[in-house]
């Protein structure tokens, strides 16, 4: 483990002491001295949910990349922690072109990264503060930062990096599907009112065939039973996961990122994990979370052999009315895409943006990826 440390001047903000940055690298492991700090931080982020949470990103760091270069990067004006960021260092191809990457410690299932910035001037002037540190740091030649939102502090580094020259570029990710759950009637018709007819009527058939007082039952469960667990997985196993090869306990690493945040989910009090029972027989399942006011479902699974009755959409049915219920104000279908989209036409948009460095390398890989591909698809094309 190795820091660094620096003092960075700021004219933009001339009523703040100017923030100290601090650059700690290291494998594996959060400083524990820097975890409460980091959690009152994201309580005064814009986007303050769990994705972005210290005991998140351990979980998916011991995961998936325990022997990988993590870099931490520390913002602090007035002592008080204002901005951070997190990224593993490593060599890569870019569009063919070998580089030296900086890239944030984003999972592959489109959820939610940033720069993690108090939402105040102290948290601007950080962030901005962070970009010069990565700026002067050296030894990349790509920054690559995925599913940002499009209004986080993400996008303030990427206009720094502009006016210091950098060439940066920014696409779509994803699209994240949400369903506000203001003015629920208390029907489970309430939220098929603005479905497709095809698929108001595919839900409308599924919920009349369990009519029966008892025959569809949902559970919440708000702590990591192995029980529950073991019964998630089942689901897994019985979906088309399992034959492929993609359930979960068919797979270590993500077996123990899910168990781990499981666990702290519960320890934090926003684990909220669902089962639906269809005539006494455990049909769908998702794994999920409620947090600041919503529930985020990050992972679902139900029975192969019961497709015909839709229990997947029973589920949201039943569990969008539970979350109303409780008083919550949305409900999340993290990642986006598929299936979701028949839920809501509603989504944010999350954004993947590179930041390239000046050199042969960084222009080489900039020069490849925005004008030699273009131009030479497009001569194929005509």
């Amino acid at each position: 483990m190795s820091l660094a440390c620096a003092q960075i001047g700021h004219n933009e903000y001339p009523s703040l002491a100017p923030p100290v940055v601090k650059v700690l690298r290291t494998r594996g492991e959060i400083p524990p001295d820097l975890v409460e700090e980091w959690r009152q931080l994201c309580s005064q982020s814009v986007h303050d949910e769990p994705f972005y949470r210290p005991e998140w990103i351990a979980a998916y760091i011991r995961a998936f990349g325990p022997k990988r270069e993590l870099l931490i990067v520390t913002a602090r004006v007035d002592g008080r922690l204002k901005a951070l960021l997190t990224l593993w260092k490593d060599t890569n191809l870019f569009s063919g072109v070998p580089v030296r990457r900086l890239w944030g410690t984003s999972a592959p299932q489109n959820w939610s990264f940033d720069v993690i910035a108090a939402n105040d001037e102290g948290g601007r002037a950080g962030t901005q503060a962070i970009w010069e540190s990565l700026r002067d740091l050296g030894g990349w030649d790509l920054l690559d930062l995925s599913d940002v939102p499009g209004d986080g502090a993400g996008a303030t580094l990427l206009e720094a990096a502009k006016k210091d020259g950098f060439a940066v570029e920014s696409e779509v990710s994803t699209n994240v599907p949400y369903l506000s759950l203001a003015g629920w009637d208390g029907t489970r018709e309430w939220w098929l009112r603005h479905v497709s007819r095809n698929f108001r009527h595919n839900v409308h058939r599924a919920l009349h065939k369990f009519t029966t007082p008892g025959s569809l039952r949902l559970h919440r469960i708000t702590s990591a039973d192995p029980a529950m667990i073991q019964q998630y997985y089942e689901l897994e196993m019985a979906s088309w996961r399992g034959p492929a090869g993609f359930a979960i306990p068919l797979n270590p690493e993500p077996k123990q990122f899910y168990e781990g945040i499981m666990r702290a989910a519960e320890q934090f009090g926003y684990l909220s994990c669902y089962l639906l029972e269809l005539n006494g027989q455990i049909a769908a399942g998702h794994l999920g979370l409620t947090y600041g006011g919503r529930y985020f479902l990050l992972k679902y699974a139900y029975r192969e052999d019961l497709k015909q009755v839709a229990p997947g959409h029973l589920l949201v049915v039943s569990i969008l009315c539970d979350c109303a219920e409780r008083g919550l104000s949305e409900f999340v279908f993290v990642g986006g895409g598929g299936w979701k989209e028949s839920w809501s036409k509603e989504a944010r948009e999350y954004r993947r943006i590179f930041v390239f460095r000046p050199g042969v390398v960084g222009h080489a890989a900039h020069a490849v990826k925005y004008r030699v591909r273009p131009a030479v698809q497009g001569w194929f094309s005509r």
